[in-house]
């Protein structure tokens, strides 16, 4: 099977383009079917992107430049290398622990994390540069300069350079490689039929959150590990509105209360360096007692794209993280496809905006929303729209079925998105004419760090063709683990 490289980078009004389609990558047919069913004479491109910044019309494409094909090599497993859970800090007042389920580990032993710890325990941090200096206990060097002490540096400043930092070290979609890698695990695992292969929920994202907020377990009685688990397993949705200027936000859960679905609605308010959460009677239906709870922004700059909610229902407790982002994209495109209307008009589009066309009919960007539930359920909602204001709204179920990062789990179109993610409402002014070409869409990988791939099936089962989607968020800088740990320990006990 040979793959034909074809890579674009969308960015902000900028456009940048490889084309290598006279180079070739030869795939072993073991890997290629383990992702899908090809034809006999499949062939495929690769196409990436990278999310726009503004929402302009993109400027000519510079001059394609030589070299131009990109392959991310393979990683061997690292047996040595494993992620493991921070060191536990003393319980904080009040609940704030949450049990642990007891996920299996791989047999073999063998992980390799596809994002190392640092010394101070973060996952994927690098802004925290280096160990903490033992007078100002920010990282770096902060010594004299002629002499004379050196200024501190202000929030804004530190700010920038963290996003700085940040830039350099973020790996683009294409640079995703799943083999070998083992999935984060919420800690909650999918209810199977039969002899359905077991499947776990797992993380999505990169920032630590969940090994953070999973290495409190066993800390409070086991009376109290056991409601919290089964608040955690009866949680079946949930969805965060951020606040903003002229909206209050709120948080809605669906939850499993003996095979009937009830709702709860919390709105917040401003509560010192968090937001206050409040039961309302405006969209409930559920009737178990709200005992408390709160809202905890975690971006850098102010904003609540990363959050995470801690809320007490009938006594048990739930932490659930809230992540909302632009994706990077990497397309990968069957070839050789003939008489296939539908696969025609959709690659149309990713090619479009590969060779920067002068058309609206190209691939413009996809926007994410997540929810992870420690301890139970996790999703990602994504809308992919066009510039001629075409989308294709997904529900993806972040699971995995194993102890990599392999997995065929059904993906469901939505009609409206945000009905169950913080995603904008585009009924009204986008079209789904493009999402009825997708007769269905698969998880085919995912390693539990907000970055998974996706199939697109197109056509018919006598002339199938599928179109490939590796996603990687690009997440706000958030506050450091260590940060996440102060707040907790200052918390007050609801």
């Amino acid at each position: 099977m040979v793959l034909a490289l074809l890579y674009f980078r969308l960015e902000g009004a900028g456009v940048f383009m490889k084309n290598g389609l006279t180079n070739k990558v030869i795939l072993s047919t073991s890997l290629l079917l383990a992702l899908t069913a090809f034809s006999s004479c499949g062939k495929s491109k690769e196409v990436k992107s990278n999310p726009p910044t503004v929402e302009t019309a993109p400027a000519p494409a510079p001059t394609v430049t030589p070299n131009n094909t990109v392959t991310a090599p393979n990683q061997p497993a690292n047996p040595d290398n494993t992620l493991t859970a921070p060191n536990q800090q003393p319980a904080g007042p009040g609940d704030n622990r949450l049990p642990d389920t007891g996920a299996p580990q791989n047999p073999n032993g063998q992980i390799l994390p596809a994002l190392p710890q640092s010394p101070d325990d973060q996952i994927n941090n690098p802004q925290q540069g280096g160990r903490p200096n033992p007078r100002t206990g920010r990282g770096g060097n902060t010594g004299n300069v002629n002499g004379q002490p050196a200024q501190p540096k202000s929030p804004d400043q530190q700010i920038r350079e963290r996003e700085k930092q940040q830039a350099l070290n973020k790996k683009s979609a294409a640079e995703i490689n799943f083999k070998g890698v083992e999935a984060i695990k919420t800690g909650g695992q999918v209810k199977t039929v039969g002899e359905a292969p077991e499947m776990f929920y797992t993380g999505t994202g990169a920032d630590g959150l969940t090994e953070e907020f999973k290495s409190y377990n066993g800390r409070v009685s086991p009376e109290q590990q056991n409601m919290n688990t089964n608040l955690a397993k009866a949680i079946v949705g949930a969805k965060f509105s951020r606040p903003n200027l002229n909206t209050v936000g709120s948080v809605v859960l669906s939850i499993d209360e003996f095979g009937t679905v009830k709702t709860y609605r919390m709105i917040t308010s401003s509560d010192g360096d968090k937001l206050k959460l409040t039961k309302t009677t405006s969209g409930t239906t559920g009737e178990m007692d709200v005992q408390g709870g709160f809202i905890k922004c975690l971006d850098i700059a102010g904003k609540c794209d990363t959050a995470y909610a801690k809320i007490k229902i009938a006594g048990g407790y739930t932490r659930i993280i809230f992540r909302n982002s632009e994706a990077d994209l990497h397309f990968l495109l069957q070839e050789n496809i003939v008489g296939n209307s539908n696969f025609d008009i959709l690659s149309k589009y990713v090619l479009n905006a590969a060779n920067a066309l002068n058309t609206t009919e190209r691939v413009e960007r996809m926007r994410l929303s997540s929810y992870e539930v420690i301890n139970g359920r996790a999703a990602v909602g994504a809308v992919l729209t066009t510039e001629n204001r075409e989308m294709i709204q997904l529900s993806v179920p972040m699971v995995v079925s194993g102890f990599d990062s392999e997995v065929s789990a059904k993906v469901t179109k939505s009609t409206d998105i945000s009905k169950s993610f913080d995603l904008p409402t585009m009924t009204g002014t986008h079209s789904q004419n493009l999402s009825r070409l997708v007769n269905e869409a698969r998880l085919v990988n995912n390693n539990g760090r907000g970055e998974f791939k996706l199939q697109l099936q197109l056509g018919t089962e006598m002339n199938p063709a599928s179109i490939w989607i590796v996603v990687g968020s690009s997440a706000k800088e958030t506050l450091s683990l260590q940060q996440v740990r102060d707040f907790e320990s200052k918390v007050k006990p609801f």
